[in-house]
């Protein structure tokens, strides 16, 4: 139904996914040759149960200004409270003008502009919670994730353009 938040929409297309992955994908996003191949890969290889692509952003496709190199959560105890912060890695920086090449490595969260997930984390009835309808509900896909024992992983050899600073 057209009236449904988007965890809420999830949670119904979780429940008929029967294959061993599935790709979370929005409708601004543009594919580099053989990313999904990558993200496959980095799942099958790290056991990851969220996988999530070098994000590149920009004024158009030839972009290679990174968006988000895998999410980073700082979270602290302020008394009783939990207070949790988030960051993009490498957010803003040209992949050219990067002291190193990037590599695959374990991050705390992915972004649903392009996410491939394991059945097991996309099946549990925790991952996408009806409640929660704001757009950080990637984060609490990724510490559901832990929960249940899955890393999620940041693959650079799947590249997503993101088209965030385009109009309509």
């Amino acid at each position: 139904p057209p009236d449904l938040w988007p965890s809420q929409a999830r949670a119904e297309v979780a429940r008929q996914i029967d294959t061993p992955y599935a790709v979370f994908i929005d409708n601004d996003v543009l594919v580099q040759p053989g990313w999904l191949e990558a993200l496959l890969a980095c799942a099958d290889e790290t056991g990851a149960g969220i996988v999530g692509p070098l994000y590149l952003w920009g004024e158009d496709a030839d972009s290679d200004l990174i968006h988000m190199a895998g999410g980073e959560l700082m979270i602290r105890q302020e008394g009783t409270r939990t207070v949790m912060g988030e960051r993009h890695r490498r957010i803003n920086t040209r992949i050219g003008e990067l002291k190193e090449p990037l590599r695959r490595q374990a991050c705390d969260f992915a972004e649903f502009h392009c996410m491939l997930m394991r059945r097991e984390v996309l099946q549990a009835p925790e991952t996408f919670d009806p409640d929660i309808v704001c757009v950080h509900e990637h984060i609490h896909a990724s510490l559901v994730a832990r929960q249940l024992g899955y890393g999620t992983w940041m693959e650079p050899a799947a590249r997503v353009f993101y088209f965030a600073q385009s109009p309509w």
